[in-house]
């Protein structure tokens, strides 16, 4: 388990979610409270969803650099979003802590 990058639960507190482990799974839970964790879907969307909403808006008022910069980041985004959600996005917990 060595090399393994472990986030803060949002319910214990405690550095318990393993992000490999969320990588590969929807949900994953907490090494230490054992309550079910996943990334927070209004976050995940949001971020694709904002991404091309500002490169479609730069290339509609004539911004192209702009447009290709934020279309460069959805590609980026979009090939390693699990690996960016689920070290950097939010998590959440159906259960109260």
């Amino acid at each position: 388990m060595k090399n393994r990058l472990y986030r803060t639960c949002p319910c214990c507190g405690k550095k318990g979610i393993d992000t490999k482990e969320l990588e590969t799974q929807k949900v994953t839970h907490c090494l230490m409270c054992t309550k079910p964790i996943e990334v927070n879907a209004f976050f995940s969307w949001g971020v694709s969803i904002l991404l091309c909403v500002i490169a479609v808006t730069s290339f509609k008022f004539d911004f192209g650099i702009t447009g290709l910069f934020f279309t460069l980041l959805l590609v980026l985004y979009s090939s390693g979003y699990h690996r960016i959600n689920s070290r950097y996005l939010p998590l959440k917990s159906y259960q109260k802590p």
